[in-house]
Parts: structure tokens; C-alpha cells; sequence
């Protein structure tokens, strides 16, 4: 506070906005702070306790008493004779002890359930805001570099030295549980990341000079392709395909990891030349869906004011990079049973497990019964003044500190469909009783497509339910979009069937005509046609994802980079510092 009384205030421009300056990002640091919110309500509780307690001894009868300042401890001695005196005089106005004790168990409980509770509850609140605000705008903070550096050479350091060893003895080896079950090495999670690094093709080293001599080896090998007619080809993009998000037992805290991997994955922008685009599905999107966009997810609806933070800090510092980011356009729906209302009996499911398809898009099946058109498409983020999808839910963030949600207005033709019955998903979206299970068969050829334009893919969360076999349906076909991308199998079938689709339009055209002699409409030029991009990496992470790998793939040994030491290789993505181990920290003693 002090710090910020010391600079100068900003002037606003020739619009009347405050530009950004030190103090207005210092003063939004401030605001958020939970320290700042903790110092508000103490003021708040003190400042009225004196006049609630006078008032509380009047009701019952007895004098209020003074509120005495005590003096401080270099004070006159007439100051301090001073205020004894006073504390004389404000003895002499106590009742009994038995009446004063009494009163002040009235005072305290009254207190207590009208002031000081209500008050701390709402510090809670907004505490718990900062505080997970302030653990997403940390993770933001770091690079990529950041995060993976401090691990790289560890390996061969720690190592044990062969003639540090006695004959027939054999190194000890320590184990770490990170969380997921997994027992493994420092050794091999430090090994495991410098595959990463060598697959992912990451200019990223230990040192300096290792770095300086890498990123030059990828500038020669990442010249620009040429194409057919001799034009250099645009970079593809990376695509990171992020599902999971949802335990049983603490999930905020799932959902913190989750998005913390969100934004140290999206750093892989600073490394890509044709940028990153992220894909979300599972639990993670439902979030998205419900606390950014404020629809309506059934059974999988956010409400914690903390947690709708977190969210939106998280995507804010995706977009502050540069990637776009894709949701579902439709997801596969399980009616639940559930309490009745007044005059009701109790709701039974009704899909008998095979689930309801709730699209995200604004075409489709528009029965209310089993779809909902959500209008949303595609969230595409950008550093300029808007951040916006192709349908009428937009992002925006002009100034890049805060993360709003907007409708854009439909031309009056176009709402002649919205008076046919159909459930607008502004209004509801997903029924109160469905919960979001998978992602449904629009998403995958949305996957699809995504993977058609990309250089490669980063997996990690299943996109439905994996506990349950019935709910893997999206989970496989990304596996085996996945594996059909590193094979190439199935791309010529495609352009023959698309090649197919030319010829006939052309016999089309050409049969096409006015028996009189008019002369035929003028055709629309067609675009140029898409081929796909070079597909060149894969990549599987987390300890689920790599067994429903396993489980899933006809060929999982495909795939570039699988890891396996699960959650210790993800902290170091996620810019968590990993725990020394027991054996070490008695060691350092």
C-alpha cells in the first residue's frame, strides 16, 4: 500500500480510459490479495464493536462502558496516569460479575451469528478467489524453459559412480508415490523429460551453451517445406488435445492441477512456429462450458465463485499467448435419477445407459427432447481487441485483464427457427438431470479435422467417462485418429472419395442448363483443396491416459513419446517443483 501511494496517478487518454501503468497493475494485484480482503473485514468487525456492544449493555440494563485507547509503550507518564485513571473510572461502571458475564454471553452470540460470522463467511469467499487466482497467474508466469530446465542433466549428475560401489553391492534406488500410485525414480522421470524434449523437438537444455547449439540444429531442420508448385508451405500447427478434470475426492484441487497443465502445455507456443491449438474435452469442458460461458451443464454445472474463477484466469493467460482453443460441438448426455419436486414422484432414468446426444452446434436435430443448440462453435483466442467464435458467443478481452462472455444480437430472419420449439441453450442448455458422460460424434469429426490440420498432437485426460466402458466411445476414435494420422491409413481413401465428389459435381454442372438456351448460373469458384499436413509427432502423457493407450491401440508402440512415470513427469509441466525425497532430506540434515 505503501508502495502504491508512492506513484504517480495515471491520466486518462483523449477517451476517457486509464491506461495501464504501474499503479493500476499494482493496485489490481492489491485488490485481489487475500491479505488485503483479511485487513477489510477486521476493519469492518472493529469499527462497529464498540457501538454494538454499548447497545447490547442498554438493552440489558446496564451502562456502556468506554472504549479506551491504551497509551503506547514510549508514552509520558502523565499519559499513561492518565489513562489508569480512566480505567478506575470505567471499573466503577460494572454491574456484578455474575450480570456482567451474562451480558456478555448475549453480546458474543449475537455478535457472533449477525457481524462477525456473516462477515468472515464473506472473506472466505473472496480469499478463496485470490488464492486460486493467484496459483493460475503464478503457473502463467512461467515458460516452458522455466518449468523443464532446473530437471534437465539431473540424471546423469545423481548417478552413482561404479567404484562408489563395493563388489556385489547394488545401488540403492528411491522410489517417490506422487500421488497417482505410481512408484517411481527421479532418475526416470528426469529421463523420461529429456526424451520429451529431444521428440517434441524442443531447443530447451541444461545449459546455455547446449541450448544456443540445439536451437540452431532445429533452425536447419525446420526450414520451410515447398510445396508442389514450389511455394513454401505455411507451419502447422500443434494440437493439444486436454480432457479429464473430474474425481470423486477433492476436486478442486484435480481441476487446479488440470488447468495448471492447461497453461504449461499452451507454452509450447513459444516453441511452434505454427503456433497451438488446444482441443477441450472431458469433465474440463463441461467446466468451461458452465463457469465461463454460464450455461447450463445438467449435473456437471459449476457454481463455486473460486472455481469460475480459476477457470477464466486460466483461459486469460492461454489467450495472452496466442493459441486458440476448440469445445465440443456435442456431447454425449446420461439422464440420472433424481429428487422430485412438490407434486411430483421421484424421476427415474429414462436412456437405460445408452445416453442422450446434446449438440453444441446451431444445426442439427433441433427436437427439444434430445438436443439442445448451444450456438457455440469454436473459442479462438487472439492478443488484439477480440477473442471470438464462429457462432454468437463470443470472448473479449480489449484490455487482457479481465474475461468476459458475450451474446451477439441475430438478424431478425434469423429467429424464425427459435419460435419452431426450439430449446435455446443460452436460456437452459442441458437438462437438470442429464450428466455429461462423452463427447459425441460432431466432436469427433471436429477431432478429426483438427488432427487433419495439425503436425502433431498432445494427449492427455480422457474425453468421457473411463471408469465406465460405455462412455470410452470418444476416447477411442481420438486413439484411433491418433494412430490413423502416424500411419497415414485411411488419408488416400479420403482424397479418392473426395476426388470422386469433384467429378461428379463437374457431370452435374455440366448436365445442368435451360432447354430454351438461357445461359447457365455462374458457378462459384471452388476453394483450393485442403491436404492434410505432414503428421510428425505424437505424444501421451498422465498415468490413465497412457493405460487406456495401451488398452485402446492396435499399435501402441506408434505412438512417439508414451510416458509412464505419470504424475511426477506432469508437476514438472505444470511449473510444480518436485518433493525431495525422505532419503534425501535426512541426507541434507
Amino acid at each position: 500500500q505503501a508502495q502504491l501511494d508512492r506513484l504517480p496517478n495515471p491520466e486518462p487518454d483523449e477517451y476517457g480510459q486509464v491506461p495501464r501503468t504501474a499503479k493500476t497493475e499494482l493496485q489490481f494485484e492489491l485488490d485481489r490479495a487475500a491479505r488485503w480482503a483479511a485487513y477489510e473485514t477486521i476493519l469492518e468487525i472493529a469499527s462497529v464493536l464498540p457501538g454494538k456492544w454499548a447497545a447490547t449493555r442498554q438493552r440489558n440494563g446496564l451502562e456502556p462502558l468506554p472504549f479506551l485507547t491504551p497509551p503506547d509503550d514510549d508514552a509520558a507518564p502523565d499519559e499513561v496516569e492518565e489513562y489508569n485513571q480512566k480505567l478506575e473510572d470505567r471499573k466503577a461502571k460494572l454491574a456484578p460479575e455474575e450480570k456482567e458475564t451474562e451480558v456478555r454471553e448475549i453480546f458474543c452470540r449475537g455478535f457472533m451469528k449477525n457481524k462477525f460470522g456473516p462477515a468472515c463467511s464473506r472473506f472466505e469467499v473472496i480469499a478463496k478467489e485470490a488464492t486460486v487466482a493467484a496459483r493460475i497467474s503464478q503457473a502463467g508466469g512461467l515458460t516452458l524453459a522455466d518449468r523443464l530446465r532446473p530437471y534437465l542433466g539431473q540424471a546423469a549428475a545423481e548417478a552413482p559412480e561404479g567404484d562408489e560401489l563395493e563388489e556385489g553391492e547394488e545401488a540403492q534406488v528411491e522410489t517417490q508415490d506422487f500421488g497417482d500410485g505410481l512408484l517411481v525414480t527421479m532418475a526416470a522421470i528426469v529421463t523420461e523429460l529429456s526424451d520429451f524434449v529431444e521428440t517434441m523437438q524442443l531447443p530447451i537444455r541444461a545449459s546455455a551453451a547446449e541450448e544456443e547449439a540445439a536451437r540452431a540444429e532445429l533452425e536447419e531442420l525446420g526450414k520451410p517445406a515447398v510445396d508442389e508448385d514450389g511455394k513454401e508451405t505455411i507451419p502447422a500447427p500443434l494440437l493439444i488435445v486436454l480432457g479429464g478434470g473430474s474425481s470423486t475426492e477433492n476436486q478442486e484441487e484435480v481441476l487446479l492441477k488440470k488447468l495448471e497443465l492447461l497453461i504449461g502445455l499452451s507454452r509450447f507456443a513459444e516453441h511452434e512456429k505454427g503456433g497451438v491449438h488446444v482441443y477441450i474435452g472431458g469433465a474440463l469442458a463441461s467446466y468451461v462450458l458452465s463457469g465461463v460461458l454460464g450455461m447450463s451443464m445438467g449435473a456437471s454445472s459449476v457454481d463455486d465463485g473460486a472455481i469460475k474463477a480459476s477457470l477464466k484466469e486460466a483461459l486469460l493467460e492461454v489467450m495472452r499467448l496466442g493459441v486458440s482453443i476448440s469445445l465440443p460441438l456435442d456431447l454425449v448426455c446420461e439422464e440420472v435419477a433424481h429428487e422430485a419436486k412438490d407434486g411430483e414422484e421421484p424421476g427415474e432414468p429414462q436412456d437405460a445407459g445408452t445416453g442422450h446426444t446434446a449438440s453444441l452446434a446451431a444445426d442439427g436435430d433441433k427436437s427439444p427432447a434430445r438436443r439442445f443448440s448451444l450456438d457455440i462453435l469454436i473459442v479462438v483466442s487472439a492478443t488484439s481487441q477480440w477473442t471470438r467464435s464462429t457462432a454468437p458467443f463470443i470472448f473479449t478481452s480489449a484490455s487482457q485483464d479481465s474475461l468476459h462472455m458475450v451474446k451477439e444480437s441475430k438478424k431478425e430472419e434469423d429467429t424464425a427457427d427459435a419460435e419452431a420449439g426450439e430449446v435455446a441453450a443460452n436460456a437452459s442448455g442441458i437438462p437438470e438431470v442429464w450428466m455429461v458422460r462423452d463427447i459425441g460424434p460432431a466432436a469427433v469429426e471436429q477431432l478429426r479435422m483438427l488432427l487433419r490440420r495439425s503436425r502433431g498432437a498432445i494427449w492427455n485426460g480422457a474425453l468421457g467417462c473411463h471408469e465406465d466402458a460405455r462412455w470410452q466411445k470418444g476416447t477411442q476414435e481420438l486413439i484411433n485418429l491418433i494412430e490413423g494420422r502416424l500411419t497415414g491409413a485411411g488419408e488416400a481413401e479420403e482424397e479418392e472419395d473426395e476426388d470422386e465428389e469433384d467429378e461428379e459435381e463437374e457431370e452435374e454442372g455440366d448436365d445442368d442448363g435451360d432447354e430454351d438456351g438461357e445461359a447457365k448460373p455462374r458457378k462459384e469458384p471452388k476453394l483450393p483443396k485442403e491436404r492434410p499436413a505432414e503428421f510428425e509427432v505424437a505424444a501421451v502423457l498422465g498415468r490413465d491416459s497412457s493405460r487406456l493407450l495401451s488398452e485402446i491401440a492396435e499399435n501402441p508402440a506408434l505412438v512417439s513419446f508414451v510416458s509412464n512415470t505419470g504424475e511426477g513427469f506432469l508437476r514438472i509441466l505444470r511449473g510444480a517443483p518436485l518433493p525431495v525425497s525422505p532419503q534425501k532430506a535426512q541426507a541434507s540434515l
